[in-house]
């Protein structure tokens, strides 16, 4: 899970979004309200979609359009306890590509599919015990 996270509020520009997410190369953030509260999500597909669906002409959409005409409302989450395979679970169930992790109201993190499959690769190289219960061997 990433805790060091990026944020937008829902009065940013889009033009800043996506200066932000190619900065940090990253595809997508939570938009966040004064409080910290989560109100949206926000991705680079949002992003084209919102420009594209809303003006004619382009000068005009990167004056007028912000976090919150492009964000996504409807914000998918889970708890700190969550397990791996129910967070790729939401995933699936959702298509989507990232998930936030929230308790209460708390924004604690955000967990990314190349998040799971850190920890699948991180699994898979662990010292797995030995079937007889022996010792430690390595796969």
């Amino acid at each position: 899970m990433e805790t060091d996270l990026i944020t937008v509020s829902p009065e940013t520009p889009v033009v800043d979004v996506h200066r932000l997410f190619v900065e940090d190369e990253i595809h997508g953030a939570p938009v966040v309200d004064d409080d910290f509260r989560v109100v949206g999500v926000v991705s680079a597909l949002d992003l084209l979609r919102v420009v594209g669906e809303r003006y004619d002409d382009f000068a005009t959409r990167l004056d007028d359009v912000t976090a919150s005409d492009a964000m996504t409302g409807i914000v998918v989450s889970v708890g700190p306890d969550a397990t791996a395979a129910e967070i790729a679970r939401v995933m699936r169930a959702q298509r989507i590509h990232r998930v936030l992790v929230v308790d209460g109201k708390e924004l604690l993190g955000v967990i990314t599919t190349f998040d799971l499959l850190a920890a699948l690769e991180a699994t898979e190289s662990a010292p797995q015990p030995n079937p007889r219960g022996t010792s430690w061997v390595s796969r």
